[in-house]
């Protein structure tokens, strides 16, 4: 029994490593499986899929009005359908496995006197219903806090956030409970921690950050590491920043927000990466 289950961890282990050296391949090959889903006005960053794999989160200005809002897209980035129109700029995190919730980021007007996207209002985490109704708030810690994805058993979720003050691009990447309790910090890198999307079967995480510090445009890249914050592998390298989306609910492909073209600083586009032929 112990020779089997040593042959199946390394078995494992050996499937584990070609899939990211495929990942990493088009990811910072540039060549034709990036596939861009957006080319809205400005910045658009992707939340996750939906449970079914037919639906994408994504936050942006598609009609340059001002102000970021959370919108739910076909999985070709079709059929637009607005799901916030809070105060402020608003960014969506993941679905719940049930498809019930998603989370959101944002900072909510609390006074008519208070610009609502000072630094003197954090930026929270709330949890709403799948048609933006409902909104409960999920975080308030001291600085920016950004929604990650759920786990696949929906007992927690992923969150970034500065626990130290409201001084931004300290973020590191924790995990609470879908409630917003138990924090458990997974990162503490150089900078601005984002987290992504959990791997269908719970062991591996996305994130985005700036592990060596390189300061500007560009350091900011896409990592997958192990669910407790382990065994950091760097899956992108483009021009510009990039950030971390969900995974497809079948492991086949992931969500990228970034320009892939130039470091041109509030140009972002969400791409799909394959990750593997089914």
């Amino acid at each position: 029994m112990d020779e089997i289950n040593e042959g199946d961890h390394w078995g494992r282990g050996i499937v584990l490593f070609v899939i990211l050296l495929i990942i990493i391949g088009s990811c910072s090959s540039g060549g034709s499986d990036p596939v861009q889903l957006t080319d809205w006005s400005g910045f658009e960053q992707a939340g996750g899929w939906s449970p079914d794999g037919s639906r994408i989160l994504i936050s942006g200005d598609p009609d340059d009005v001002g102000g970021n809002d959370a919108f739910i897209v076909d999985a070709d980035g079709s059929n637009r359908v607005q799901l916030t129109d809070w105060p402020g700029d608003e960014q969506p995190g993941g679905w719940s496995p049930d498809g019930s919730r998603v989370l959101i980021n944002s900072r909510i007007l609390i006074s008519s006197d208070q610009d609502v996207n000072s630094d003197q209002h954090g930026q929270d985490v709330f949890v709403v219903d799948a048609d933006g109704s409902n909104r409960v708030q999920l975080t308030d810690w001291p600085g920016d806090e950004y929604a990650g994805g759920w786990s696949p058993d929906g007992s927690h979720v992923l969150i970034s956030g500065n626990l130290h003050g409201a001084e931004w691009g300290e973020d590191d990447v924790f995990v609470v409970d879908a409630d917003g309790s138990n924090r458990v910090q997974l990162t503490d890198w150089s900078g601005f921690e984002q987290a992504g999307g959990w791997s269908p079967d719970g062991s591996r995480i996305l994130i985005s950050g700036n592990p060596d510090g390189v300061g500007g445009v560009g350091g900011q890249d896409v990592f997958v590491v192990d669910a407790d914050g382990s065994n950091r592998v760097q899956l992108t390298d483009w021009p510009g920043d990039e950030y971390a989306g969900g995974w497809s609910p079948d492991g086949s492909r992931i969500l990228i927000s970034g320009n892939r073209h130039s470091s041109e600083w509030g140009k972002v586009d969400v791409y799909v990466i394959r990750v593997f032929s089914q």
